[in-house]
């Protein structure tokens, strides 16, 4: 798979298919794995293009940028897709929502359609889950124990073992701790509104758990996007829906997809 140059990093990315370009942005962690599963299906139809972010996965080295508001990492998405020769792609920003926002919110001319999952910022949950992330770094030096929380948590059993290999392969605790420093003060909500393309929230449906600023999180992006569309997936779980159930996401995606075509 080819690497790409740029901005002081080797972006690893993967393109498949034809057709409609959709690049689709992964979590911190499991980064392109997130789309392992309904790349193969979504790339009969159009062209997918993945990428791991620098310092996880396939690409390097750790940023040694300012990452406080994902800038640096949407000028990397603007990178690949010059690379490619395209003017417009769509985005698919699922774990890692801040990357794609910022890239729509700079980049209206070059955003076909936007589907994002709506964590716009850090809220006092997360943040303890990931400084318990952080404590298991600190104590054991590896991002296994973590992993198994968060496949206990959010994993199918069907694809936990899956799960939990990536979890634990696709980034060291030097570069948790690097990613996490960052993501800790991203705000992305004064973004939103800048957000002129059509815009999809695609939410795994059991996500009761969440305090009540996520569910105030929806409405906020549906009352500053005008149009905006939001679905919940049954049986998922907030962003693992591409993972638990890729055929329902797939055929969302493609519907989306074919109701906005780049003109």
């Amino acid at each position: 798979m080819p690497k790409l140059e740029i901005n002081g990093a080797r972006l690893w990315y993967d393109v498949q298919g034809d057709g409609q370009p959709l690049f689709c942005i992964g979590g911190m962690v499991l980064v392109s794995d997130q789309y392992a599963f309904t790349t193969p299906i979504l790339s009969k139809k159009f062209k997918v293009i993945n990428f791991d972010m620098r310092g996880i996965g396939k690409s390097a080295p750790l940023p040694s940028l300012n990452y406080r508001e994902y800038q640096e990492q949407a000028e990397d998405v603007k990178g690949i897709v010059d690379a490619l020769g395209l003017e417009k792609v769509h985005i698919w920003s699922g774990a890692c929502s801040w990357i794609g926002i910022e890239f729509a919110a700079k980049y209206p001319e070059r955003t076909a359609s936007l589907i994002f999952f709506p964590w716009l910022y850090i809220n006092p949950q997360a943040r303890s889950f990931f400084n318990l992330a952080k404590e298991a770094c600190k104590a054991f030096g590896t991002m296994e124990y973590w992993a198994k929380l968060i496949t206990m948590g959010w994993a199918n059993p069907k694809t936990e073992d899956w799960a939990l290999s990536k979890f634990a392969n696709n980034i060291s605790c030097e570069a948790f701790m690097v990613h996490w420093n960052t993501l800790k003060n991203c705000d992305l909500r004064d973004r939103i509104p800048k957000i002129k393309v059509p815009t999809l929230m695609l939410i795994g449906a059991e996500s009761g758990g969440r305090p009540k600023d996520f569910r105030d999180d929806i409405k906020y992006v549906e009352d500053s996007i005008p149009g905006t569309e939001t679905i919940f997936i049954k049986g998922s779980v907030e962003t693992y829906y591409m993972i638990d159930n890729p055929e329902k996401t797939s055929q969302i995606v493609t519907e989306w997809l074919e109701k906005h075509p780049i003109r």
